[in-house]
C-alpha cells in the first residue's frame, strides 16, 4: 500500500447538470439515462494538493473549478460554444455535490502512471508522462 500526497474531491452530478447534458446532447439521452445512477451516486474523483482543513478544501475547489468543469463538460459536449458562459466554483457547486477526502491510498500493485488527459481524450493514443 502506498500513501499518495494528495487529497481528493469526489463529484456526483446533480439534476441540474444532467438537464444540461440532455439539452446539449439529446442524441445521447439513452446513454445519459443509463449513466444517470452512476453520475449521481459514484461520480468522478479528482486528486488535489494535500490539504489539512475544510478551508483548504474550499480553496482547492475554487482554484480548480474551471479545469474540473471543462473536463466534465467535455465528456458530454466537445463544442465549447454550447457550454455555460461563465465557468466558476459557484456553477461547479450548483451542478455537482462535492465530497472530500483528506487522505488517498493506492492499493494497486501496478505502477502509478500519469498521462496528459487532453492527449488521451484526443484519440491520439496518449503518452505516459510518468510512471512510478
Amino acid at each position: 500500500m502506498k500513501i499518495l500526497n494528495r487529497s481528493a474531491l469526489r463529484l456526483r452530478a446533480k439534476p441540474t447538470f444532467l438537464e444540461w447534458c440532455s439539452s446539449v446532447a439529446p442524441e445521447d439521452a439513452e446513454e445519459l439515462a443509463i449513466l444517470k445512477a452512476q453520475l449521481e451516486q459514484t461520480g468522478t474523483v479528482y486528486l488535489v494538493q494535500e490539504v489539512e482543513s475544510e478551508s483548504d478544501f474550499y480553496q482547492a475547489v475554487t482554484d480548480n473549478a474551471v479545469d474540473i468543469l471543462k473536463n466534465e463538460l467535455m465528456a458530454w459536449c466537445v463544442d465549447a460554444s454550447l457550454w455555460p458562459e461563465e465557468l466558476n466554483a459557484q456553477l461547479l457547486e450548483s451542478w455537482f455535490s462535492i465530497d472530500t477526502e483528506l487522505m488517498c491510498f493506492d492499493l494497486s500493485d501496478q505502477p502509478l502512471m500519469v498521462a496528459d488527459a487532453e492527449t488521451l481524450g484526443g484519440g491520439l493514443g496518449g503518452e505516459i508522462i510518468e510512471d512510478f
